[in-house]
């Protein structure tokens, strides 16, 4: 029996422990594919070995059970998964292949990360050092019989590190697939929470015993456990308020060495070595928690009062370390649950004042935006004391990005040229962000122009995003460089309007008579722009111009044309007369 389920101690087998102490793991107890008669052989065993009753405890098991499970033939399969582990394929796992399959829903849009999914990925799951291999094959073993192909990728990412899941949700962020949105969800569920004796190990550690009575009282139990750290509420001892306690996973680091050195192995000589490099540093970063301090400073731009959005700062008078972080509670949860038709309207409020003012801070100013947007980084209260009736509160900037002013001016002449469908424009887009290879040049103008004679299709922001998605294709295909950063920002732009899509079809559902109020995302953003612009435009008619100013007169023209023929041509006349009335002078 042993030997016919050799693969089942392959995990343990990397630890080189005797035999004897291999089976005190009672890892045999928990395998779903040893018959019950043997399993309970092997309880007992075990048991007997605790006790030094062996005798005792076997007097009731057959001769033919107990030679199922000698020490000898055990020490030969350690052996035997000892031998066969470092060359262990876990991208021949079916729930590692499920996943990753295209007939499976898996359809990613970006062209960039399709390739790291069926290139990459396979490549670096199997070059992970014996540590991650034998805690992977630890996890899928626990799992029951009857686990389905979602519960075993889960376990899979589960013992990984955090490469790995950051990896998974990059991907979740480019496909509407149903099985890896399941899977991440597992993931999420099924996060081993860190012993609370390691939490206060760690924070004892970093402050002395002195500290944490100095600066913490009531330290909670876990709140929520990820792949980077976990998150514990206390009370703050200077100001008697509920405050988070962020505290980095034990042995993180030591994970993303192995992860990283699988990857850089997996993207060697290819053209997905640039990403491999960039998202190990990502990753990297999001593990000093110092990082993440500053991006807090930064990012308190975000704080509107007046718009109900605010960020969860961190508390100023305890010392910032490297892997222990403590911030302000954020008021309510995730803008996930709330779904009755009140909340939903709220929801969609917040979200697009959120997304006014990111491609605000984004576009024409600083350029600094929140690189991590999800649902769970996204806090909402509906109960909120303010005018509004609501607050909206951003966390976890461990990931934070900026736009350059030539990505900026970049991003304003990409969408120039796509909503006038001018080839010529977008290429020089490209070039002032990017490199264009000369020898692909004319190829690529080819490309643009075949995908420019599409019809506009409404809503534009769905019809913008197909376009530029496979306008993306063709760049990276003639191998146009495109700074990361963004194409992080459009990966958080698209988010939010994802997020507002849901919100109206969640509204469909609950309204179908559309008595309460649907929300635009691209008027959002256009809104934002015109705003800015039409700032910036009255500075430079007053020739006082500003030094700052990223938009120009030309720009506004530029974005009433865009506009003269689409449904928010009134929009545009009321922002004209509101904000501008020489603006009437216009002739569109």
């Amino acid at each position: 029996m042993l030997a016919q389920n050799a693969d089942a101690i392959v995990a343990l087998s990397s630890e080189k422990l005797p035999a004897s102490e291999v089976l005190n793991e009672k890892l045999w107890s928990r395998l779903p594919n040893v018959p019950e008669p043997t399993r309970n052989t092997v309880n007992q065993f075990l048991q007997a070995m605790k006790t030094d009753t062996f005798r005792n405890a076997m007097a009731g098991v057959s001769p033919s059970a107990i030679k199922a499970i000698p020490l000898a033939k055990f020490e030969q399969v350690l052996a035997f998964g000892r031998k066969e582990l470092p060359s262990l394929k876990i991208s021949d796992h079916p729930g590692f292949q499920r996943i990753l399959d295209p007939k499976g829903g898996l359809k990613i849009e970006d062209e960039s990360m399709r390739k790291v999914a069926e290139d990459l990925l396979p490549k670096f799951f199997d070059n992970l050092g014996l540590k991650i291999k034998a805690r992977i094959a630890a996890g899928v073993l626990r799992l029951p019989a009857t686990a389905t192909s979602s519960q075993q990728a889960s376990a899979v990412l589960q013992n990984s590190g955090p490469l790995v899941q950051k990896l998974f949700q990059l991907m979740g962020d480019q496909t509407d697939s149903k099985e890896l949105a399941e899977v991440m969800a597992l993931l999420k569920e099924n996060i081993q929470p860190i012993e609370q004796k390691q939490i206060l190990a760690a924070l004892n550690h970093r402050f002395g015993a002195d500290g944490v009575k100095k600066y913490f009282a009531n330290i909670s139990g876990p709140k929520k456990s990820g792949s980077v750290g976990q998150v514990h509420f206390a009370t703050d001892t200077k100001t008697g308020e509920k405050i988070v306690v962020k505290v980095r996973r034990p042995g993180v680091v030591e994970d993303l060495a192995l992860e990283a050195a699988a990857m850089n192995e997996a993207a060697k000589g290819t053209d997905l070595a640039p990403f491999a490099e960039k998202i190990v540093s990502n990753v990297g970063k999001e593990l000093d928690f110092r990082e993440e301090s500053k991006n807090l400073v930064e990012g308190a731009l975000y704080v509107d009062a007046d718009r109900g959005i605010g960020i969860a700062k961190i508390i100023d008078h305890v010392p910032v370390q490297e892997d222990v972080l403590v911030m302000q509670l954020a008021p309510g949860a995730s803008v996930a649950k709330f779904t009755s038709p009140e909340d939903l309207v709220k929801r969609g409020q917040a979200v697009t004042s959120l997304l006014e003012d990111w491609v605000k801070h984004s576009v024409s100013q600083s350029g600094f935006f929140h690189g991590d947007l999800h649902s769970g980084n996204i806090f909402l209260d509906t109960s909120a004391k303010n005018k509004l009736g609501y607050q909206l509160t951003l966390i976890d900037f461990g990931n934070a990005g900026r736009i350059t002013r030539e990505e900026q001016a970049g991003f304003i002449k990409l969408l120039s040229g796509i909503v006038f469908k001018s080839p010529d424009d977008v290429l020089a887009a490209f070039e002032s962000i990017g490199t264009v290879p000369e020898a692909n040049r004319a190829a690529l103008l080819a490309e643009l122009k075949e995908i420019l004679k599409r019809e506009t299709t409404y809503p534009i922001h769905r019809w913008f995003n197909e376009i530029l998605q496979d306008i993306g294709k063709s760049a990276l295909t003639h191998k146009v460089d495109v700074p990361e950063s963004f194409l992080a920002f459009q990966r958080g732009k698209k988010f939010l309007e994802n997020e507002l899509d849901l919100v109206n079809k969640l509204l469909d559902e609950v309204d179908p008579a559309k008595k309460l109020a649907r929300f635009d995302p691209t008027w959002a953003q256009v809104k934002s722009l015109l705003k800015e612009t039409q700032h910036n435009a009255a500075a430079s008619l007053l020739r006082k111009p500003k030094p700052d100013s990223m938009l120009s007169m030309d720009l506004l023209k530029d974005i009433f044309k865009i506009w003269r023929n689409s449904p928010y041509r009134a929009h545009v006349k009321d922002i004209c007369q509101r904000y501008y009335r020489s603006l009437n002078q216009l002739p569109y």
